[in-house]
Parts: structure tokens; C-alpha cells; sequence
């Protein structure tokens, strides 16, 4: 009897494709029906993720699996980009070529916007938001970029901006729940307002 270890294998120089999966680990999930615009890992939950497209659905997906968790469609026009709160574990925001928004609480509910937030009209006609950001060190602020060059940035109500007790454990709840095909939640729903807004350049 012969004895193999890993360098024993290693210095016999193998075929690759013999040991390891043709697709190198590379995992395919449910596509969108067209372009991919946006994409968000939770910093909260090591296998979850945002994606949005030109479809105009927002998908929640685990890396554990290849169909989403959920499909959010909340408005008819495409989803340029989607962002994870960095302080509310089950908050996330979508931004839409329509010129809004879309804040999401899975606490409050895994199939609705708690809160839509529009531009002001002071820079003029709405432009598509192309761009998303929640800030990692002032919690309540939440910022976009449109089409027509300008910045916004809009402070968000309490309840979005404040992790509630035992809220990282929730979200991974959830995910379970929504991974076996059950979800649901419960909850008043919070707003936001525009603090300011700035040209960009």
C-alpha cells in the first residue's frame, strides 16, 4: 500500500481538469432579462446579495443558491444600482431611472418599499439616478447621483438609520425563511428627506 499525499500528487503533475471542476467554482444564478446594472453583498450576512437590471426587478440572492430569494419590482423602469445600509442589516435601497429611491426594510416587509424618495425639483426636471451610497459614518445619510450631473444627499428618518436589537439575527431569519420558501413581516414604515443637494463635477 502507497501512501499519497498532496505533494505527493502535486509532483506527479496532473492533469488540472482531472482534479479540479471545469467551471473552476464558478456558480450561474437565475438571470435577469437583460443587463445586470447593479450589485451589493450584504456586510452583514456572508452569502447574501443585491442585484438590479435593465428588467427593472430587484433581486435578493444567497450564494447558496441559484434562484433569488426575492424578486422587487417597484417601478416600471430599469434599477441602475442597489446598496446595503451599512448600519441596518434588513435595510437597502434601489435606485431607479424614474428619478427615485426605493427603501426597503425587510423587518417591516419583504415585498414593498417602506419608503420612496424623490429629488427636488430645485436643480430642475428629475434625472435617472445611476447611483446609490450609504454613508459608513454618518448613518443617517444616504446619497445618489442622477443624469444630469447632480448629487443628492437625504437624511434618513430614525428608524432607518438605527439597528434595532438582535437585528443581524433577524436577517439571517429571514433568509432561512425565505430560502424554505415562507417569509413575511410586520412593522410601521419609515421615510426620508431630502437634506440637500449638490452639482456634481
Amino acid at each position: 500500500i502507497q501512501n499519497v499525499d498532496a505533494l505527493g500528487i502535486y509532483r506527479s503533475k496532473p492533469d488540472p481538469g482531472a482534479l479540479f471542476d471545469s467551471e473552476g467554482g464558478h456558480t450561474r444564478y437565475d438571470a435577469h432579462a437583460g443587463p445586470v446594472l447593479g450589485l451589493d453583498a450584504s456586510p452583514f450576512h456572508r452569502h447574501l446579495f443585491l442585484s438590479t437590471g435593465a428588467d427593472a426587478s430587484l433581486r435578493l440572492y444567497s450564494l447558496l443558491q441559484s434562484k433569488p430569494l426575492l424578486v422587487l419590482e417597484p417601478a416600471v423602469c430599469c434599477l441602475h444600482s442597489a446598496a446595503w445600509s451599512h448600519t441596518r442589516p434588513t435595510v437597502f435601497a434601489a435606485a431607479a431611472a424614474n428619478g427615485s429611491v426605493y427603501l426597503y426594510d425587510l423587518l417591516v416587509s419583504t415585498s414593498s418599499a417602506v419608503a420612496e424618495i424623490k429629488q427636488s425639483q430645485q436643480t430642475g426636471p428629475a434625472g435617472a439616478i445611476l447611483a446609490v451610497a450609504f454613508n459608513p459614518r454618518m448613518r443617517s445619510f444616504l446619497a445618489c447621483g442622477d443624469a444630469n450631473g447632480f448629487v443628492h444627499v437625504w437624511n434618513l428618518s430614525w428608524g432607518l438609520a438605527n439597528v434595532r436589537p438582535g437585528e443581524k439575527d433577524e436577517l439571517s431569519r429571514i433568509a432561512r425563511a425565505l430560502s424554505d420558501g415562507e417569509g413575511g413581516a410586520g412593522g410601521e414604515q419609515s421615510g426620508a428627506e431630502e437634506s440637500r443637494s449638490e452639482e456634481g463635477g
